[in-house]
């Protein structure tokens, strides 16, 4: 089921890029990784892949303060 959620973010985020839905979608793949599938290496990968593609974004804090 999580898998799912990843995947269809996923398609957000190639199929919109430049989209608000996308950046969110983003921030959601990486929390799903860190918070519900404990994936700690794949969360971190996650969130940097927020912070390069949405450097202004709204989440780029949070982001930051996990990859720490």
């Amino acid at each position: 089921m999580l898998e799912e959620a990843i995947e269809k973010y996923r398609k957000i985020v190639v199929s919109y890029p430049l989209s608000p839905e996308a950046e969110q979608a983003q921030f959601q793949i990486a929390k799903i990784y860190d918070k519900f599938l404990k994936e700690a290496r794949k969360a971190e990968s996650e969130y940097q892949k927020y912070i390069l593609r949405y450097p202004q974004g709204k989440f780029v804090s949070d982001a930051r303060e996990k990859i720490k």
